[in-house]
């Protein structure tokens, strides 16, 4: 067999001629700030033809408000290390504003050569990843939220954990969270705990904890198992909520609610009371009237003890009605129906008001159809 070819050398001037025209990366040449050449990149990015970019100061493509700090901050660096490496915007010849990473280096023969990377959708995803993280942060200030992970091998919370935005959190050690909880409440949430850390179940308890100024804080806890460690224990994910003013308003409308259930049982018990003092002499006097029922009396006096006996029928009956009010409002009414003369119980009415139209020399008088029957009511 022969001997093998050997590959034909290029020559560097070539390969790097071959770069510049190919590369992704924007290549540009300066001779002091003004752009000596640029390579095919640098058009599709800017939309600037290279004879019209030729010439002119690399700063011109630069946003205004960057020129001045970037050209000095340019210079200082090459002085002083030799080469600049930073970001900054970039205008298109459309007036559209990109991001770039900038690499400047001087050359061996006085030149200067710029590198360029396009970085503007990394930019855009940045900041509307900053733009999350403040967004959240403000809803958790908002809502007194916290997310937190424990690690039960390093007995451990990371707070402040969000996986979508950020890995940074604050490590606590157990002993400094939970000392916080209130003795009785940390003793209930225990086998809540425990059962999380065996099996990665979820639970959702609410507590009280010592707040940082002394004052004691309403919270919310849900969580569940995140993952089980080699331990065979579970690594335990959660949010907490402060829930204080909640709490304290579900506090004040229940305490709001007793009392208030408190007073109308008391004037319940005061009407029934009323109720039994007025019936008692009540009873007497309708006692006094029947027995006068038994006496020798005149025709007018026979129809007055009549309407007597009617009006204190009446007044028993009114009483009957405090006491079913007073039931109304311990939520304990009982209807008991019964046949009832309707057209007794009108002249009966009529005959309790006839006296006081009398006196104010009105006329009252009761029309009673011919057909009015019996009805069942609670009377």
């Amino acid at each position: 067999m022969g001997e093998a070819s050997k590959p034909t050398p290029v020559s560097l001037d070539g390969a790097v001629g071959w770069f510049f025209e190919n590369s992704l990366d924007i290549f540009i040449t300066l001779d002091g700030p003004l752009v000596a050449s640029v390579n095919p990149a640098f058009v599709k990015l800017t939309g600037y033809a290279a004879d019209e970019a030729i010439g002119r100061s690399v700063f011109d493509f630069l946003p205004a408000d960057e020129r001045d700090v970037l050209e000095a901050d340019v210079y200082d660096q090459i002085r002083a290390a030799g080469v600049f490496e930073g970001r900054h915007g970039v205008e298109t010849r459309h007036g559209r504003k990109l991001y770039i990473r900038s690499q400047v280096r001087a050359g061996r023969r006085g030149e200067v050569h710029a590198i360029w990377q396009d970085i503007t959708a990394d930019h855009i995803r940045e900041q509307e990843r900053e733009e999350a993280r403040r967004d959240a942060d403000m809803l958790r200030e908002a809502a007194g939220i916290r997310t937190w992970r424990f690690n039960p091998d390093s007995n451990s919370y990371l707070v402040e954990l969000d996986q979508a935005l950020s890995d940074e959190g604050q490590i606590r050690p157990a002993s400094l969270v939970q000392g916080r909880i209130v003795k009785e409440d940390s003793l209930a949430m225990k086998a809540a705990w425990d059962n999380s850390l065996a099996t990665g179940a979820a639970h959702s308890v609410e507590y009280r904890l010592h707040g940082e100024d002394g004052g004691i804080v309403r919270a919310r806890a849900t969580w569940r198992g995140a993952r089980q460690t080699p331990s065979g224990l579970w690594e335990v994910q959660g949010v907490t909520q402060d829930v204080t003013e909640l709490a304290e308003a579900r506090d004040a409308a229940l305490s709001g609610e007793r009392a208030a259930h408190q007073a109308a049982e008391a004037k319940a018990q005061f009407l029934a009371n009323m109720s039994h003092e007025i019936r008692t002499p009540l009873n007497g006097v309708l006692g006094v009237l029947h027995l006068l029922k038994n006496e020798r009396l005149s025709a007018e006096g026979r129809k007055l003890l009549d309407e007597a006996l009617a009006c204190g029928g009446m007044l028993g009956e009114l009483l009957n009605d405090v006491m079913d009010f007073s039931k109304i409002e311990a939520g304990k009414l009982e209807l008991n129906p019964e046949p009832i003369d309707l057209a007794a119980a009108l002249e009966g009415v009529t005959g309790l008001l006839r006296p006081q139209a009398e006196a104010k020399s009105l006329y009252l008088r009761a029309k009673i159809v011919a057909d009015a029957n019996w009805a069942d009511i609670d009377p």
